[in-house]
């Protein structure tokens, strides 16, 4: 299926078969290692922004007033929930994988905008200035 997958190319659409083309030089660093594991019959997770009890940089921004919402905020966030990952790593663990390459990331993807509306509602704080 099609997931949002932007770690390495910022907002665009990817699924599991597109290529892993990073355009900048920290997404080619982390592309390197996932080649060697399948080169060697491995599989490969690639992990969106973990968050969870204790971890969320939106979260955190959002509460201190750091946050910015760019540009219009239609911008995809990439991101995965911590049990859900863990969950998808027992699943690989005790299954044979039919792929060497699997995204993990949340299901229902989620604009920047609607992340911080949302925390508006939740938090009752001022949605962020735009940058």
């Amino acid at each position: 299926g099609v997931t949002p997958f932007d770690s390495h190319s910022v907002g665009w659409w990817c699924g599991d078969t597109s290529p892993a083309d990073p355009t900048h030089e920290t997404g080619r660093i982390s592309r390197e290692p996932g080649e060697l594991v399948r080169q060697n019959d491995g599989v490969v997770l690639r992990l969106a922004g973990i968050y969870g009890p204790g971890r969320s940089a939106l979260l955190r921004k959002f509460l201190a007033g750091e946050a910015k919402i760019e540009g219009d905020g239609a911008r995809f966030l990439n991101r995965a929930h911590r049990d859900d990952i863990a969950a998808a790593l027992v699943f690989l663990a005790t299954h044979v994988p039919n792929e060497s390459i699997y995204n993990v990331c949340d299901n229902e993807p989620l604009t920047q905008l609607a992340a911080y509306e949302w925390l508006d509602g939740e938090c009752q704080r001022p949605l962020p200035a735009q940058a």
